[in-house]
């Protein structure tokens, strides 16, 4: 091995030393900190603010925060860990596998469409077309990379794919630059889920749900079981993902090319902007929000979604008489503060839609993306405009820095990495009921859960497992 190949490994081994230093120094800190905090402030609310134009809870309860440290920062250590490898490797040129990218191809790309969040973006346009609307896409001020696709028209009958530019300009399978076209959509698709489209399951809603349940409801009440079971931790991490901000304030500079875990090429102003307008439009502007949920169930992967809304739907039924009605029309009355649109609904209905949500939409959503990025190779930043030659590969097109930042990305926040002395995937739910009718009713419902995987599984229509879907928004 060449001496100079031997500095540039211990100068990685180096730095992942460090960093892994580090990281433990700043957890064991922030426990013994939390710890102390949450002991002398024991009776501290979860206080909803409007936050950029969303119900936010910006100071979390040190109780809350000791939680997420102890069961749920941890999980992230190690994969920091490895990412800083992989990315050192990259940067000192130590990867010696030369990577080869391909472009999806149609029915590739036709899979990103249906069998992932962007599902929930297809609209029906005429009796034969559907309509990938990513227009949000020009209220990013981003630093690299081009987005220049604003829309994807699908021929339902044909499976033909056309692209629409920023420009308005039609691309379709014999255009000269179609191929160019497809990796520039790809791209699009790889931001606009995670920095748009998936801001509707996170916030608002989700955070409103957790601070009334831990500001209102009393321990060892029936209501308090079952939310605090899909509210636990949400609020540190959408507090993490919104102003903590990891893996989103990129600015560009010598620390940001040094960083593994940006991989977004916009800074946090922006990626906040573009996911509380996004949410805006869901809860408030656009009619969107409904109990039960309305998406379009001819659409393969929301088909699949509302059928674990409808198991969980049948189990809040079943409980509905153990369910302490005066807590619930308390709730419900709070809620309906911030979401007027509350009252118009069933209560049991708001229940299983904000379960299903947190537990079925929030960890599918996580699963399908990462599946489909890890398998077509994608990013968050291209390095050539859109006219740029047919001949060229996504070789010539991709920006190598950000498609080893974004693989970082994927691992660290995209999957759902469990703490191993605790393992909240639905594949382990339980309520910590005691009353046996409850328990009874409780093991009816995972077994209905875990039937209706198999089903799936068998008709090969499975979009996540139940052991990759977490009990609540907590990574």
């Amino acid at each position: 091995m060449p001496t100079n190949q031997l500095g540039r490994r211990a100068l990685k081994k180096m730095i992942v030393m460090i960093i892994s230093a580090l990281a433990t120094v700043k957890y064991n800190f922030k426990m013994a900190k939390t710890k102390r905090l949450a002991e002398r402030n024991k009776d501290q609310k979860a206080e909803i603010v409007l936050w950029n134009d969303i119900w936010s809870v910006v100071n979390i309860p040190w109780a809350l925060q000791h939680d997420f440290a102890k069961y749920r920062a941890i999980t992230y250590i190690p994969k920091v860990e490895e990412a800083y490898d992989r990315y050192y490797s990259f940067l000192l040129n130590l990867d010696t596998k030369s990577e080869t990218l391909s472009i999806p191809d149609d029915k590739q790309f036709l899979l990103i469409l249906y069998h992932t969040p962007m599902a929930l973006y297809i609209k029906k346009t005429n009796s034969r077309t559907h309509t990938v609307d990513i227009s949000d896409l020009i209220y990013l001020r981003n630093f690299a990379g081009y987005y220049d696709i604003r829309k994807i028209d699908i021929d339902t009958e044909t499976n033909k794919l056309t692209f629409f530019t920023k420009n308005n300009e039609k691309i379709n399978s014999e255009h000269p630059l179609y191929h160019v076209a497809k990796i520039h959509a790809t791209v699009c698709l790889t931001y606009f889920s995670p920095g748009i489209g998936h801001s509707w399951v996170h916030f608002d809603f989700p955070c409103v749900v957790s601070a009334i349940c831990y500001n209102m409801l009393p321990n060892g009440s029936v209501l308090h079981k079952i939310l605090t079971t899909h509210t636990r931790f949400t609020l540190a991490i959408n507090n993490q993902a919104l102003r903590v901000q990891q893996a989103t304030n990129n600015h560009n500079n010598w620390k940001g090319k040094l960083d593994p875990i940006k991989p977004f090429p916009v800074t946090a102003d922006t990626f906040v902007f573009s996911n509380s307008r996004r949410v805006l439009d869901f809860y408030k502007k656009c009619g969107e929000f409904h109990c039960p949920p309305t998406f379009n169930e001819d659409i393969p992967y929301c088909k699949i979604l509302m059928l674990y809304y409808h198991e969980i739907r049948k189990f809040i039924e079943s409980i509905k008489e153990d369910i302490e009605k005066n807590l619930l029309a308390d709730f419900i009355t709070e809620l309906n503060k911030y979401f007027p649109v509350v009252n118009e609904f069933d209560p049991y209905d708001v229940l299983a839609t904000f379960i299903w949500q947190a537990c079925i939409a929030h960890p599918t959503d996580h699963f399908t993306y990462y599946q489909a990025m890890k398998s077509c190779g994608s990013t968050v930043a291209i390095k050539r405009v859109l006219d740029c030659s047919p001949e060229s590969t996504i070789n010539d097109i991709i920006d190598p820095m950000y498609l080893a930042k974004f693989k970082n990305f994927l691992e660290i926040f995209v999957q759902f990495n469990y703490f191993p002395e605790f393992n909240n995937s639905m594949a382990n739910l339980t309520y910590d009921f005691s009353n046996p009718k409850l328990l009874e009713k409780e093991k009816a419902f995972t077994s209905n859960l875990h039937a209706l995987e198999t089903k799936l599984i068998q008709e090969g229509a499975l979009l996540c497992p139940l052991s990759r879907m977490a009990q609540s928004i907590c990574f």
